[in-house]
């Protein structure tokens, strides 16, 4: 259509001089699509397969919820405030002189409310520290945080300090990375839990002077652990919720209008994996879809509403194997047809699960490791077959062709379509033109379908049915005076699976190779006007 527009502007560009007016008509056929369509892309992604005797099948497998530790464990940031001070009104010290060595390490409560950690590893994580110095030296901090530590040794480091006073203090700020480091949050006594420990001395430069420190000068340290994420955990991990509604819109679907469509006895399973060292306790409160007309249908199942119990994971860090639990719905003890027969677009999943739901039964002995998660996984194998009775899809394009009938124009035209269908079912089309208010300028539809393959020849060894339609749609110049008009084109199509011998619809399988070719051209009658 673009071409079309480009040679009309060249040609009044060219013409443009000539003080008479010349027309003359002329023909034009443009190749607009050349595509095949297939169903090979969706084999070996989780969805299709293809069974022994050469028939696509469903091969579902996907994952509806995947929660891991980092979910599970939030540390908020935590800021360690220390001052120091002298506990006489002066005193005159010597260079190198520990003024600030306390006799005990200082504990720092963690806000995590129920959960009560006592080991972490942390994938990420960072400390922001800020020293101030108030001493006419410099001074060196060392700072150690008993229990945090990487390869066996503890968190050290010294930092040195600018001489400074009270009014300007000498300042050292650092960011330090503590990625893969553990963290032991038992406490000095090693009985407790969410206890960050750090002990702090300072001293003065060894090869500074000697200087008179009062009970005013008041030297301080913060430190920010901040930006923690956790990859390994042990301790109780609280009574928390997991829980959420979602809602998963499948786009194909949504263009669906009318029409049903029949499917065969089919198996949904639904896996819940527990990879973690924690009991847990799960509900599925609702699965429910909802069609283009509005209609809702609930899953039914003796499951749903009902809470089950998850054992918790068993093993070590290198060798653990999670619990298992399947939900199995089928003909028998569910309403599993009906509720895909729905073709709902708007599919809703409520669930909720509790974690440790007996309370610290473990004795603080949850454990999760860097690959537990809590999956939920749907898979489904059944072969691809579905019947078809007037199932009717649309879509919506934007189109815009702008003309000028003083100068160059469309008189009449047609769309060409050619197709080669492999597919076993026959579709009958038509394409809406709508104005910029959706409303309905003209239709041009067609009495001609595209054939089912079921009604062609077979191409291949394999037996493969191939049909050939050719089908034409007019545009006249009532259309054509109209184009200016059009804003959108809604393509319709109806789908039915007939048997060729009854010419009912039937339940048909999808054979390996099926595709759909399509090449559509345009066909235009041109006047041009100089």
């Amino acid at each position: 259509m673009k071409n079309i527009v480009y040679l009309l502007l060249l040609n009044v560009f060219l013409f443009s001089c000539r003080k008479e007016k010349t027309t003359w008509d002329s023909n034009w056929t443009i190749p607009v699509i050349n595509d095949t369509i297939t169903l090979d892309r969706f084999v070996n992604d989780s969805t299709m397969a293809i069974n022994s005797t050469g028939y696509y099948e469903i091969d579902l497998h996907r994952t509806l919820l995947d929660v891991n530790l980092i979910d599970l464990i939030k540390i908020p940031d935590t800021t360690i405030y220390e001052s120091y001070t002298l506990s006489v009104s002066s005193l005159t010290i010597p260079p190198g002189t520990n003024f600030v060595n306390p006799s005990q390490v200082d504990e720092h409560d963690i806000d995590l409310k129920d959960v009560q950690l006592k080991k972490i590893r942390l994938k990420e994580g960072k400390i922001s520290l800020k020293l101030k110095n108030v001493i006419n030296t410099k001074t060196f901090f060392t700072v150690t945080l008993p229990g945090v530590s990487k390869n066996g040794i503890d968190f050290q480091h010294v930092y040195a300090a600018p001489a400074g006073n009270e009014s300007n203090p000498g300042i050292i700020e650092e960011t330090i990375d503590i990625s893969g480091y553990y963290m032991d949050l038992t406490g000095a006594n090693g009985g407790s839990f969410n206890k960050l420990q750090s002990f702090v001395s300072v001293k003065t430069d060894p090869q500074g002077p000697s200087v008179v420190i009062t009970n005013n000068d008041i030297t301080r340290l913060e430190a920010t652990i901040k930006d923690l994420k956790v990859d390994y955990a042990r301790g109780y991990l609280g009574n928390q919720i997991i829980s959420d509604t979602t809602t998963v819109l499948l786009d194909a679907l949504s263009k669906l209008t009318a029409g049903s469509i029949n499917l065969p006895a089919t198996i949904l399973k639904f896996n819940i994996s527990n990879g973690l060292k924690i009991p847990a306790k799960a509900t599925l409160y609702e699965i429910k879809n909802e069609n283009f007309n509005f209609n809702s249908i609930s899953l039914t199942h003796p499951q749903i509403g009902q809470p089950f119990y998850l054992d918790p994971a068993t093993g070590t860090w290198e060798n653990f194997t999670p619990s298992q639990k399947t939900i199995e719905f089928n003909s028998t003890n569910s309403n599993i047809e009906n509720f895909l027969e729905n073709i709902g677009a708007k599919n809703t999943i409520g669930y909720a699960i509790q974690l440790n739901p007996w309370g610290n039964v473990s004795g603080g002995w949850n454990e999760v490791f860097p690959n537990s998660h809590i999956k939920v996984t749907i898979d489904a194998n059944l072969p691809l077959t579905i019947g078809l009775d007037g199932l009717s899809a649309q879509d919506t394009f934007n189109f815009s062709l702008k003309q000028n009938e003083d100068k160059s124009n469309i008189e009449s035209g047609k769309f060409i379509f050619d197709f080669q269908n492999a597919f076993p079912m026959q579709a009958d089309f038509a394409i809406d033109l709508l104005d910029a208010n959706n409303q309905l300028i003209t239709t041009l539809n067609t009495d001609h379908v595209i054939a089912s393959s079921l009604y062609g020849n077979s191409i291949n060894a394999q037996g493969l049915l191939v049909n050939a339609s050719k089908i034409t749609l007019d545009i006249n110049e009532n259309i054509i005076h109209s184009l200016n008009q059009v804003q959108k084109l809604v393509i319709r199509v109806i789908l039915n699976t007939p048997n060729p011998s009854t010419n009912q619809n039937e339940m048909i399988m999808i054979p390996e190779g099926a595709f759909i070719g399509v090449k559509i051209k345009t066909a235009f009658k041109l006047k041009a006007k100089i």
